[in-house]
């Protein structure tokens, strides 16, 4: 999901441009691959070979990834991996050809969506559990549970993680605001990432403004809202790596709002995260390592918290978990995403850095993570 700022429509095109070594992999039964790049003055790695699964457009017929593959690429191939590069957009078939053909013993996973859609980034991990071969992030369970925001609430409620009150409204449904609810609201899609649907007008204040903004969810995106009440306060975005028993939280990155409109909901909006034109876009900053002011218990609290979390999600490798502080002090989980943005400049990175742990030891970390978790497979 690249649903902080990272790469830039800009850096998207100019990494269509760059030369790069793509497996030639037909969208039918038959065709052949193109060679696979390496490292071969580093020993112990060559022989592991690892697929970069990725999304692929192609506007104006020219085809553009995000910057984030080569930045992966590029670390893989240091370090000593033979690296193949596989882009998708609307073929299964280009990617059931691509792992029977190639064989990797690893798949870096770096959809985010397939088909022009964000939901079957789950279905992507299912075809890839289903060839039993090894791949880096969250099994579909766990994306599958994350991406749906009212099951997510469910289980933050069996676990006993805080999270803000809420109602769902079903397409087709009226508006009912049940009894205990107190104006302002906030209104979000159940099942999308990135913002998507998310602007000022997602802070209601009154019956009319929620019913609006009800509908025009339902109208646009065509899923069930959901309702939750507003937690105005601080914005905290907790990191996590590792696998089974041992998630370990990063330093964390909080959402710095210092230099917002006065008198402006303080979310993070599409607008915000992707409009680079937009005073949101510009106004938008982070606060990490000696530039973030929070006491040390309630960072300790939130760790935990963002750890728990991940746990009763099922993460696997990596995954960041959003939180909330009200004016209280009081602490809410708002969501955790599973597929994260790994662009170096991005919240996952930045929360490494302040750890000492730089991005190819980052992108080393996912992938023996995710090398270990195949050998206890076979």
């Amino acid at each position: 999901m690249s649903d902080i700022q990272g790469s830039t429509k800009q850096e998207l095109q100019k990494i269509s441009s760059k030369k790069i070594e793509i497996l030639n992999i037909p969208d039918s039964s038959s065709g052949s691959l193109g060679n696979s790049e390496s490292k071969k003055n580093i020993t112990g790695r060559l022989e592991t070979k690892i697929l970069i699964l990725f999304y692929q457009e192609y506007p104006n017929q020219q085809p553009t990834h995000d910057i984030v593959v080569d930045q992966v690429k590029e670390v893989l191939s240091d370090l000593g991996y033979s690296v193949s590069l596989l882009p998708i957009n609307q073929s299964i078939d280009r990617i059931t050809n691509g792992i029977k053909q190639e064989k990797p013993d690893l798949v870096f996973n770096l959809c985010e969506t397939f088909r022009n859609n964000d939901r079957f980034e789950t279905n992507i991990t299912a075809l890839l559990e289903m060839f039993k071969v090894p791949f880096t992030g969250s099994a579909p369970s766990g994306l599958f549970l994350s991406n749906d925001k009212h099951i997510s609430k469910k289980i933050f409620d069996f676990h006993r993680i805080p999270y803000a009150d809420f109602f769902v409204v079903r397409v087709g449904q009226d508006v009912s605001v049940p009894r205990g609810f107190v104006y302002p609201l906030f209104v979000k899609p159940v099942r999308e990432d990135a913002s998507i649907g998310i602007d000022d007008n997602s802070v209601v204040y009154d019956y009319q403004s929620l019913s609006k903004k009800v509908k025009e969810l339902h109208e646009t995106l065509g899923g069930d809202v959901m309702v939750e009440e507003f937690i105005d306060g601080r914005e905290f975005y907790v990191s996590v790596v590792g696998d089974d028993g041992n998630i370990r939280a990063l330093p964390i990155v909080e959402l710095d709002f210092s230099k917002w409109p006065e008198g402006k909901p303080k979310i993070y909006s599409n607008k915000a995260k992707i409009d680079e034109t937009s005073e949101e876009f510009k106004k938008i900053d982070f606060d990490y390592g000696e530039t973030l002011k929070l006491p040390d218990d309630i960072q300790k609290k939130m760790k935990e918290l963002a750890v728990k979390t991940a746990k009763a999600l099922d993460v696997r490798d990596y995954a960041r978990v959003d939180m909330r502080m009200d004016k209280d002090g009081k602490i809410y989980v708002l969501e955790a995403n599973l597929n994260p943005y790994l662009n170096k400049e991005d919240i996952l990175s930045m929360s490494a850095g302040v750890d000492g742990i730089s991005y190819p030891q980052l992108v080393e970390e996912i992938v023996s993570s995710a090398l270990a978790r195949g050998r206890a497979m076979v």
